[in-house]
């Protein structure tokens, strides 16, 4: 969970003051909140090494797993969130990290082995009149009876706590918690 300064340094690292003149989405810039979901192999493996489930086998590494629960778990924790947060009349979106991840990784202290599957802006949404929809390359706006406008966020004042690492056993202590999903494509 980002706030604050953390905040600016995820968008100076990952969105340069060089590029954000053209940034179609700036509100987005104004989030006070970014979690950053992030899958641990090694809790899953270490999990199903334990006596009770080493027969499976799937204790011996990542490689021995037929397909990356890590991965889909956090992902369906992270729409769990994204939902949450709509049920909440909160404003989210889940955006990818396309640059510079190796130098958030860096400044943030993520490990090298945690999965970083996005990144999530979190707050109150804009008012339906203070942001503009993106148009279609034909200039018409993505809207209608088949697609309803959709609201993109601008984010204050909120304090939410979300599990940033989801573990096999995410029903104990620090069960998971992460967002309403949009795509947003890369600046």
């Amino acid at each position: 969970m980002l706030e604050g300064e953390q905040t600016k340094r995820f968008w100076d690292i990952s969105l340069p003051a060089a590029k954000r003149a053209s940034f179609r989405w700036t509100h987005l810039l104004d989030a006070p909140i970014i979690a950053l979901p992030l899958a641990d192999a090694s809790a899953y493996t270490a999990r199903y090494a334990e006596p009770d489930k080493a027969r499976t086998g799937l204790g011996a590494g990542a490689d021995a797993w037929p397909v990356p629960y890590w991965t889909i778990d956090t992902s369906m924790a992270v729409m769990t969130f994204l939902l949450a947060a709509q049920d909440a009349d909160l404003g989210a979106l889940f955006f990818g990290v396309f640059h510079n991840e190796a130098a958030l990784r860096v400044e943030l202290g993520i490990p090298d082995d945690l999965e970083l599957l996005g990144a999530i802006a979190l707050g109150h949404p804009l008012d339906d009149e203070d942001w503009a929809w993106p148009k279609l390359q034909s200039g018409a706006p993505v809207t209608g009876p088949d697609h309803p406008p959709q609201r993109l966020v601008t984010l204050v004042d909120l304090r939410v706590p979300v599990v940033l690492r989801l573990a096999p056993d995410s029903l104990g202590s620090e069960g998971p918690g992460l967002v309403h999903s949009e795509s947003m494509p890369s600046c």
